[in-house]
């Protein structure tokens, strides 16, 4: 959404997605590392009606979205990424014990009822899900580390609720690469990760990734 969390990039944001053809209030947004600068700008230019958030102001959220007569429910848990600068996914803890903790209950509710559970995440693990391939290449050192504690427990919570489905991104390649889904061999979650528009990046023939321009 921004560079760096500020008001006139979430201004730009928001007036550039009013004049799409998506409805603005129907938009979910997740805080990747980029909006970390500024929890109360992600929080005041993006949260809606629709949004039950745990506490006041807070930048993770669920939206529970009642399926149509015969049809199951859709909940929507979105995850932040809370960490103190954009290039710190790879070198603190990304999740608190209280964002967790409230995850997990989110997950001991509605596993098992009537609703589809979609997991909104940002960033994604190195050799370990979706959007990642040799080594944990990367052209940028930002991907989930599992040195921390958090980041190991929201692992093993989606290798616990293999019915949930997560939506990451991050790592900005493209779907050449077919680096976009992942279950690992049925023992986790089904894990899609979504490709850049703007910056997508692509592996070169000696293995190492680049960036590449809107231009192409």
């Amino acid at each position: 959404m921004t560079g760096d969390g500020t008001v006139s990039e979430f201004e730009a944001y928001v007036n550039a997605s009013k004049q799409s053809t998506y409805d603005f209030e129907d938009i979910i947004e997740g805080r990747g590392n980029h909006e970390t600068q500024d929890t109360e700008n992600f929080y005041n230019y993006t949260s809606s009606a629709e949004q039950v958030h745990p506490y006041e102001k807070s930048p993770y959220f669920h939206v529970l979205v009642e399926g149509d007569e015969g049809e199951k429910d859709n909940l929507f848990i979105v995850m932040t990424q809370e960490i103190p600068s954009t290039s710190a996914s790879n070198t603190a803890d990304n999740f608190s014990t209280a964002q967790l903790d409230w995850f997990e209950s989110l997950l001991v509710q509605y596993s098992g009822t009537n609703t589809n559970i979609f997991v909104v995440c940002h960033g994604y693990f190195k050799n370990w899900g979706p959007g990642d391939r040799v080594n944990g290449l990367y052209s940028q050192p930002m991907i989930l580390s599992e040195s921390f504690p958090g980041n190991m427990r929201f692992k093993a919570l989606l290798e616990e609720y293999k019915e949930v489905v997560t939506m990451s991104g991050h790592t900005h390649f493209g779907y050449v690469e077919m680096v976009n889904y992942s279950d690992e061999n049925g023992t986790a979650a089904r894990m899609i990760h979504n490709s850049s528009v703007g910056r997508v990046r692509a592996y070169t023939a000696s293995g190492t990734s680049t960036s590449f321009n809107v231009a192409g």
